[in-house]
């Protein structure tokens, strides 16, 4: 009987090993994921601040001081299901060459042109990009239950939007005149 029930182990062990997909159960409670994530964070010291809100009703807010020492918001919403962070990009005129590039960088994250580890799995979570008031914002909608990987994907969208996006994509003017860039940076 023991045999039995060893052989079925094993066998969903080997199943894992070949690749099938494990199930992955929803978070019993969608704030505590990204919660756990932020915390990490800042406990590496990846941001020069960190505050979690208390949470209201099916939203979590937590803010944190980041590149070029902004502020960002990063609000988890249980009933949307949703991940976003209201201001990534200040100052972008809707429809202008910026925030069309922005979307098109933005997509290179779920069309399969960036390696596995850099892209966003499209049963697991869909990113969306708006442009708020002329200010570009991103959100993710989980689709899965994954909030940790919603989160972790969201800060490294972000993290890439600073250090690829603008500083290789030709935004040093944007830079100095609306994130407060040291103008003789890059001369």
């Amino acid at each position: 009987m023991n045999s039995d029930k060893g052989s079925a182990l094993s066998q969903g062990a080997a199943e894992n090993r070949r690749g099938t997909r494990r199930r992955v159960a929803p978070a019993a409670d969608w704030s505590i994921a990204p919660a756990q994530v932020l915390t990490r964070y800042a406990e590496r010291g990846v941001f020069r601040s960190f505050t979690a809100f208390p949470r209201t009703g099916s939203r979590a807010a937590f803010c944190m001081r980041w590149h070029k020492d902004r502020y960002f918001d990063f609000i988890v919403d249980g009933t949307l299901k949703t991940i976003r962070v209201p201001v990534v990009l200040p100052n972008v005129a809707p429809r202008s060459t910026m925030h069309r590039e922005y979307r098109q960088f933005l997509d290179g994250f779920q069309n399969g042109e960036l390696p596995v580890h850099r892209s966003i799995d499209p049963r697991k979570c869909f990113l969306k990009c708006m442009n708020r008031l002329g200010s570009l914002s991103v959100a993710v909608e989980v689709r899965d239950g994954d909030y940790a990987y919603a989160t972790e994907k969201l800060l490294a969208i972000i993290h890439e939007t600073y250090l690829l996006f603008l500083q290789l994509g030709g935004y040093a003017d944007y830079m100095v005149q609306h994130l407060g860039a040291n103008p003789d940076w890059g001369k």
